[in-house]
């Protein structure tokens, strides 16, 4: 840990298809702009029932949790959840 922990509740569900996804894919943008990344180490894969990488298909879906270290210190109140497979954003949430 190198900072404080931001945890973002998330569900995925899917109508059709298949899609594979990875905690790693998303990152969190801080309201001063600053992004961090789970592919960039800043992630506790163990801590807080965290999404791992599967396979998802149509159906009820999963929920889990995506934590990324802040390594500035206190928990950012607002900011944005971006999910960034192959470094493309793809959709973002705000917090």
């Amino acid at each position: 840990m190198r900072g404080t922990f931001e945890r973002v509740a998330v569900g995925l569900q899917l109508k059709s298809g298949t899609v594979t996804y990875d905690p790693r894919d998303f990152e969190v943008q801080a309201a001063d702009g600053t992004v961090y990344r789970a592919s960039d180490g800043h992630s506790d894969a163990d801590a807080f029932a965290q999404l791992t990488k599967s396979t998802l298909a149509p159906g009820p879906g999963i929920s889990g949790n995506i934590v990324i270290d802040n390594t500035t210190g206190p928990a950012a109140e607002h900011g944005l959840l971006l999910y960034e497979p192959g470094h493309t954003v793809l959709a973002d949430w705000r917090y």
